[in-house]
């Protein structure tokens, strides 16, 4: 009730709240008796209709600079309430995003809150990368001392409507730099890669995706003591096998499942000054004609892996 008074709110009042009411009409068209329940809509006004607004995240500083982060937000049109308050709602296309803007009092003492809170993580399984992505830079962004500004869905930022940030939501960094990987992986390769369920997200599967990012960006990866599953086509085994345990520079194509995915990398080199691969027992081939090979570091010098130029 205190929502819909201040700011216009839709408030339901369940049986027992309101016992009786009376609605005067003219022409005998009024009514009174008792109530079982009291519904009212949002206090919209016609003249105020929604709208789209990017709110955007700018760097410390003064000034208009280039967004670091920013969503599309759909606002709903405002709600007034007989306080005098104003509530306006939204989220963005996808409904991964919803803000709020409360303002109350009246010149030259009004104070307006800006809010904003990500859909929970389960809410993002299965949705393709690259769109959970702008939301999870948005809420990383989302803290002192980054400032908050607001533009057109078409159109440069809006001078003089810079805000503070308050109240961050809570966003361990882990999740966007595991999700800026997959997102990586999946444009890089053009595998389509939905979002797992962060909550089943462990230490191996972050390092895993990490360590493909970087060599899709031109680093290299060095090979674990406990050793690094590769899948080899099954008519090359042999000759990589030959090579060990001192292997040279050779090309080797991969494919791994990230996410559920199988996603195959353009082919890679190993560098390998000393190390060994090494077949399983029984190990055949799968559905891709790919065969398990395990490169098994040996002595002090890593084994190296780098995508070919």
């Amino acid at each position: 009730m205190d929502n819909f008074l201040k700011y216009g709110s839709p408030v339901e009042l369940s049986n027992g709240v309101i016992s009786h009411g009376e609605i005067g009409l003219p022409a005998g068209l009024g009514w009174a008796g008792p109530i079982a329940g009291v519904r009212i809509g949002a206090a919209t006004s016609p003249t105020m209709p929604g709208g789209n607004v990017r709110w955007c995240i700018l760097p410390p500083g003064q000034g208009l600079a280039a967004p670091i982060a920013e969503v599309l937000i759909h606002g709903d049109p405002p709600t007034s309430g007989p306080a005098g308050g104003t509530r306006v709602t939204g989220q963005d296309g996808s409904g991964l995003v919803r803000a709020q803007i409360l303002i109350d009092g009246a010149p030259p003492n009004v104070t307006t809150i800006f809010s904003f809170t990500p859909a929970d993580p389960t809410e993002f399984v299965g949705l393709p990368v690259q769109q959970v992505l702008p939301v999870l830079r948005f809420a990383a962004a989302w803290h002192e001392p980054n400032r908050l500004m607001f533009a057109p869905e078409h159109g440069p930022l809006i001078v003089d409507t810079e805000q503070p940030i308050s109240t961050p939501p809570e966003l361990r960094q882990w999740v966007l730099r595991y999700s800026e990987g997959l997102a990586l992986i999946s444009e890089r390769t053009g595998t389509l890669i939905g979002m797992p369920d962060l909550t089943n997200v462990n230490a191996d599967d972050y390092n895993t995706v990490r360590a493909i990012a970087e060599l899709l960006q031109g680093g290299s990866v060095a090979v674990p003591a406990a050793g690094q599953v590769l899948m080899v086509a099954a008519e090359e085994v042999e000759r990589y096998e030959a090579q060990a345990p001192v292997a040279r520079t050779y090309p080797c194509p991969l494919m791994l499942t990230i996410a559920g995915a199988s996603v195959p990398l353009p082919e890679a080199e190993l560098r390998l000054p000393e190390a060994r691969l090494v077949r399983a027992t029984g190990a055949v081939a799968d559905e891709h004609g790919q065969v398990p090979l395990t490169i098994v570091p040996v002595g002090d010098s890593p084994a190296i892996v780098v995508l070919a130029p």
